[in-house]
């Protein structure tokens, strides 16, 4: 049901809501300026962290061989990281809430405000094509990020037991069609609700609509005809760039002309190697490792259900690299940034 929780105006959550926002207008307005905001509101009073965050800038530093706009994104993508970590791991039932009710609301202006790239409108609803919009300033939003926004969002429903407001990320998470999408939500689902009589009985309650649209739709063609949808092919273009360019990354200046000629590079860890060479292998291994350093505490389900499925989609797609909106709900993996790991 709806939870009117979510707009009582706490310190905590106006901060989130804000943050959700400065987020949104990042991707909006193509401006990495509002993360620096974001940054610096999480830096005031005190450095959090430090160790972290003293690790990555040594380390960050050379890629300023290779040039500053790979520098600025890799330090963006680290620090706001560890900073929303730090501050609202703890609090990460409230953190997906809050970004549910927002990025769902966001979804639905972008709907208004876009036209489809291919079809129509009614096509889309009839699932002969795919949720790809074109954004005002012309831009794409492209089904498979935006797929990746409706699962995080429906998951956020899904763990507050809103099930109702569940139901519509879901639906437009398979009007995307994507795949690698709604195999996230489907990881995430198995593990949250784990294998349990009573669970099952609300899983296959909750799931089976969804189930039933995409047996009897022109959906199911996608999964069964389209298979690895170029993916391979682009690999193998960027095979040159990864061979070459593997110790300290591609410029990414450079990697933005290719992607207007080729596409993007669909591996979130080729496209770590590719940005920020082998500092990108670098930070995926400390994530990992601080994963591991997670305590089983009453959130440590939560944090496996994201943070597994996060590894997964990353075989298909991009990922977290250079997606600010998917940064907040990333960050909720983890809650040994607030630990001393000399210690452990």
């Amino acid at each position: 049901m709806f939870n009117p929780d979510i707009f009582k105006l706490n310190q905590n959550n106006i901060y989130l809501f804000l943050i959700c926002l400065l987020f949104i207008f990042a991707f909006t307005l193509q401006s990495n300026f509002f993360v620096f905001i974001v940054i610096f509101s999480l830096l005031a009073g005190s450095l959090k962290a430090p160790f972290h965050l003293a690790i990555f800038f040594v380390a960050a530093l050379f890629l300023t061989l290779v040039d500053f706009d790979t520098f600025k994104n890799f330090i963006l993508l680290v620090v706001s990281i560890i900073l929303l970590s730090v501050t609202f791991s703890e609090k990460i039932y409230d953190v997906l809430k809050i970004y549910s009710y927002i990025f769902l609301f966001f979804i639905i202006c972008v709907l208004f405000t876009s036209e489809p790239k291919y079809g129509s409108f009614q096509e889309i609803f009839l699932f002969q094509q795919r949720l790809w919009l074109v954004l005002p300033d012309g831009r794409e939003f492209n089904p498979n990020p935006l797929g990746l926004i409706c699962s995080l969002v429906a998951f956020g429903f899904l763990i507050n037991r809103n099930y109702i407001f569940m139901s519509l990320p879901l639906f437009l998470l398979l009007l995307t069609q994507s795949r690698a999408a709604i195999l996230f939500f489907l990881i995430a689902f198995i593990i949250f609700q784990r294998v349990k009589a009573k669970n099952i009985i609300i899983s296959f309650l909750v799931l089976i609509p969804f189930v039933y649209i995409i047996l009897t739709s022109p959906l199911m063609d996608r999964f069964s005809e389209d298979g690895e949808n170029g993916r391979i092919d682009r690999i193998l273009v960027y095979s040159d760039a990864l061979r070459n360019n593997y110790i300290l990354g591609y410029p990414i200046p450079y990697y933005d002309e290719m992607i207007k000629v080729y596409g993007t590079l669909d591996n979130m860890y080729l496209l770590l190697i590719l940005n920020y060479g082998l500092i990108g292998i670098f930070f995926l291994i400390y994530m990992i490792f601080m994963f591991l350093l997670n305590g089983k505490d009453e959130f440590y389900r939560v944090r496996l259900s994201l943070f597994i499925p996060f590894l997964v989609y990353g075989i298909f797609e991009g990922g977290i690299v250079n997606n600010y909106l998917t940064w907040i709900i990333f960050s909720m993996c983890f809650s040994g940034f607030n630990k001393n790991i000399l210690r452990v």
